[in-house]
Order: structure tokens, then C-alpha cells, then sequence
């Protein structure tokens, strides 16, 4: 598995994902207006997050 030097998470219902990401930075999305968001979130709970940031 490759490891990242950080990993994001963003809720929310647009993604905000920089065009311009640095390969070692894995973003995963969220949408809260998506009915399966719940089976998603399981999905992607086994990777560590760290800080916490709201738009």
C-alpha cells in the first residue's frame, strides 16, 4: 500500500479538490447530498486523518 504524507477528507457537498494536488497527498470526498454516503464513509473509515478543516 503506498503511503501518503497526509490524507483528507473533505465533507461537504462540492468538491474542493486542488487542481495542482501533490502525489503523495491522498484527498477523498465526501458528498452529503449523496444517499449512499454512509456505506462510502465505511468505505474509507480505515484511513487515519489528521486535523480537521470547515468551510
Amino acid at each position: 500500500m503506498k503511503r501518503y504524507i497526509a490524507n483528507i477528507l473533505q465533507i461537504g457537498d462540492e468538491n474542493l479538490k486542488p487542481e495542482l494536488l501533490d502525489e503523495n497527498i491522498k484527498w477523498e470526498y465526501l458528498d452529503i447530498s449523496n444517499e449512499d454516503m454512509y456505506e462510502e464513509l465505511d468505505a474509507i473509515k480505515e484511513i487515519n486523518y489528521y486535523g480537521l478543516a470547515a468551510m
